[in-house]
């Protein structure tokens, strides 16, 4: 068992609106135990002066792309994979440095990485990761430009999408994110502005995809996450069971009272 006490601190608890000085948090096995503004005396606790440091709890990022250190997804895409994990490792060191105790990445983050944290070879937030974001041939994920030519018709697998088409494709896919211990399965369901062939508002995946996700990701109790920039695609959300709709900077007042509604 391990027992702290943070002494003497300017305290933000995440629900007062006010700070308050002069505070003392009790800390046992990771969790809190007790928040004084009293000094507290516990056996066998280790006390800690914070001298008046501000004191709040750990702060969370839930789209967080450890392996993207380029917004060129052609150059990233043809990064050595020790670059690129140097390059996650510096971007969850900082991320904890700047007050993040855990960081959700939807699209390139995999078990690999999850353990050099877990494992402190590195220091870092907790991470919760997807493997590699699903999107259909000429989707968001899809980063191959619009006149490259695939003699081979090679399905294409990025840093952070593998393109997937069908319902049969999507369940196995899923299937293998969530064996290599996946928080999560992302789909795309609009375009973006990072992939270079397909329109913003466009519709992506067949509902009957989206659900042979939502379904598989329901056989191991955890959740699907869409990138979604249209108000069609947060409904589709809220009707094929995706729990978590990412960017729906689109979305009208009538779909976001569905979605709250829904719980998604």
């Amino acid at each position: 068992m391990s027992l702290y006490v943070l002494a003497n601190c300017e305290l933000f608890d995440g629900v007062s609106e006010t700070v308050e000085g002069g505070m003392h948090v009790a800390v046992e096995d990771d969790r809190i135990r007790e928040v004084s503004d009293r000094p507290l005396s516990l056996d066998g606790a280790t006390v800690i002066d914070c001298g008046g440091l501000f004191l709040m709890p750990g702060l969370l990022d839930l789209h967080f792309h450890a392996y993207s250190p380029t917004f060129d997804m052609q150059a990233l895409d043809r990064m050595p994979k020790p670059l690129l994990v140097g390059y996650a490792i510096k971007h969850l060191e900082d991320a904890l440095q700047r007050g993040f105790t855990t960081v959700r990445d939807p699209g390139g983050g995999d078990v690999g990485l999850s353990l050099v944290v877990e494992r402190g070879l590195a220091r870092g937030p907790r991470f919760l990761y997807g493997g590699k974001a699903l999107s259909q041939t000429g989707g968001h994920g899809d980063m191959r430009p619009g006149v490259q030519e695939e003699p081979c018709n090679c399905a294409y697998s990025g840093v952070i999408c593998q393109v997937v088409d069908g319902v049969d494709e999507v369940r196995k896919v899923a299937r293998n994110e969530l064996r290599k211990g996946a928080d999560h399965v992302k789909v795309f369901i609009s375009g973006g502005v990072a992939s270079p062939s397909d329109p913003i508002w466009m519709p992506q995946f067949t509902n009957d995809e989206l659900r042979a996700a939502v379904e598989e990701a329901a056989t191991r109790r955890k959740y699907v996450i869409a990138h979604c920039h249209t108000d069609d695609g947060a409904q589709r959300c809220v009707e094929t069971g995706i729990r978590s709709i990412d960017h729906a900077s689109h979305v009208t007042d009538a779909t976001a009272r569905l979605i709250a509604a829904a719980g998604a």
